[in-house]
Order: structure tokens, then C-alpha cells, then sequence
């Protein structure tokens, strides 16, 4: 969830960062999830917000009803004490150092617009902007970033797509000899 220095040479990750702190003890970053969506079948989702708090500008995760699970403080990043001037959406992987192999991404199906397949996904996005108001997604802003070839993953938006659902990415793939 966060990369403090954007993947480059230094930094850490999620709880591994000096100053994260744990709030809730029921959910962890990188814990396993207990239930997992089935393909085609049950779905489960986890509803969280990663928003900037206006009086602190610490950066936190909350689960939709108001629970506050972690935060970073402000001062654990190089350019978000004052808000996010990017926001990205999708999910990382790491080849094996042995095989040179990279692992699959969710059950290994490339993404589509029925998120219900097996797919990585985000619904319901909206972006908080610099007043602090939830906005949603503005479709001419957006640009596909995958920083891999395309028959190893890929990344799919499907905008809005339903009441419910309403803006749709989703991501997945199944790895192997991918390169950069």
C-alpha cells in the first residue's frame, strides 16, 4: 500500500516502514483475507479508503463504516504532505530470483469487464480531492501504466458500469517470463 520513495532505491513497505502504525488489531496489511471470492461464484470484498486526514495530513486506511485500521504519517513521504497529485490503482508482483519466473496475478485470468471472473479488481473509485471531496473518476485523466509486457499482465478500466458498481478497473494475468 505504501511505497514511500515510488519503487525506486530506497523506502519500505506497508508495516515494515518506520512510523507506520497499527491501529486495529483485527486487520493487518498483508494478512491473508479469511474468506476468498470463488470465479464466477462468491465474491468478497473489502471496502477501505486510503484518504490524507485534513487536520494532521497523516495518511490513512479506513474500512467504509468508519473503522481506522493503519496510518503513515505525513512525514514518512517525499511528495505527499500536501495530497496526491497521482493516484494508481492496480497490483504488483516479483519474479523469482532462482527461475527468473514471475508468479501469477489473482487466479491467472487477464482482466475483464465482469470482475466477478477471478480477476484483481477495485470498484466503486472515487478520488479525494485537494478540498478533501470525494470525486469521482474523470475518464480523459486517466492513463494505463503496466511497466510489463502484456502477455504476463495487463490492466483493464471498464468505467461505469453500473449504479452499484460504478467505475470498474481490473487487473490479473498469468506471469512467467515477463521482462521489463
Amino acid at each position: 500500500m505504501a511505497q514511500v520513495d515510488g519503487f525506486k532505491s530506497t523506502g519500505c513497505y506497508n508495516d515494515q516502514c518506520p512510523g507506520f502504525v497499527q491501529v486495529d488489531p483485527k486487520y493487518r496489511t498483508g494478512q491473508p483475507f479469511q474468506n476468498i471470492s470463488i470465479p464466477k461464484g462468491t465474491q468478497y470484498v473489502f471496502d477501505v479508503l486510503i484518504i490524507q486526514e485534513q487536520s494532521t495530513g497523516n495518511w490513512w486506511m479506513i474500512e467504509r463504516n468508519n473503522l481506522r485500521i493503519v496510518y503513515w504519517p505525513k512525514e514518512l513521504f517525499n511528495h505527499l504532505g500536501d495530497g496526491a497529485a497521482v493516484v494508481r490503482y492496480g497490483g504488483t508482483t516479483s519474479a523469482s530470483t532462482e527461475t527468473g519466473l514471475s508468479p501469477q496475478m489473482g487466479t491467472g485470468s487477464f482482466p475483464n469487464r465482469d470482475y466477478r471472473t477471478g480477476v484483481g479488481f477495485f470498484i466503486q473509485n472515487k478520488i479525494m480531492g485537494s478540498d478533501f471531496v470525494m470525486n469521482d473518476i474523470v475518464l480523459a485523466e486517466m492513463v494505463k501504466n503496466v511497466d510489463t509486457s502484456t502477455a504476463c499482465y495487463d490492466l483493464g478500466y471498464y468505467g461505469f458500469v453500473s449504479k452499484d458498481v460504478r467505475e470498474t478497473f481490473s487487473y490479473g494475468g498469468p506471469g512467467g517470463s515477463c521482462g521489463t
